[in-house]
């Protein structure tokens, strides 16, 4: 489901800089934590026999509303908004990436520390749970890490990249390699 999860965090993130420039709060961390917000509280419904592209749809919808009615009624100028998705490696500050290098180091540590499950998760969520995971617990640290990393690439990469940067080097990887570390390193390599 990571297609539609990547559409609904970047608007989820659109209307927390939407709604931090209105309140005179950073908007790239108010996008951070209405991000985490969103894959944590979205985390239930991934056992849904749909999975989770019915309710990623809604929450896109729902967001990219209330960013548009909220850029409308607040005075915000929506330039300033929407040249935060563009993103900008000129407009990242050392904050975001300290923020970028401890959320890299943490979802490597977290992967290699987790593979074997992560990996049974991906195959099937039922034989993951046969197998003792804890499905609704490592699905949700999945999605928050998604949620977060997305978030905070935005600034210095934009929405586009940021597209293309979470789908492509994945799929792209998924049909190289032979095994889950391979993929995860062609994918890397590829980003």
């Amino acid at each position: 489901d990571i297609l539609t999860v990547r559409f609904a965090v970047m608007h989820v993130a659109l209307l927390g800089l939407a709604v931090g420039l209105w309140v005179g709060i950073d908007p790239t961390l108010l996008a951070l934590a209405m991000c985490a917000l969103a894959g944590m509280g979205i985390a239930p419904l991934a056992g849904r026999p749909g999975g989770l592209s019915g309710p990623m749809g809604l929450l896109m919808t729902i967001t990219a509303a209330a960013a548009l009615l909220v850029l409308s009624i607040s005075g915000v100028n929506a330039n300033d908004a929407f040249s935060l998705l563009w993103g900008s490696i000129l407009a990242t500050r050392p904050a975001d990436l300290v923020l970028l290098v401890v959320l890299c180091v943490a979802v490597l540590a977290w992967f290699f520390r987790r593979r074997r499950d992560i990996g049974l998760l991906l195959f099937d969520r039922e034989v993951a749970a046969c197998s003792g995971v804890a499905v609704g617990g490592l699905t949700a640290v999945a999605l928050l890490g998604i949620s977060v990393s997305i978030a905070a690439s935005i600034r210095l990469t934009g929405a586009l990249l940021i597209d293309s940067l979470t789908i492509l080097p994945a799929l792209s990887a998924r049909n190289l390699a032979r095994s889950l570390n391979s993929m995860v390193g062609i994918a890397i390599a590829i980003g």
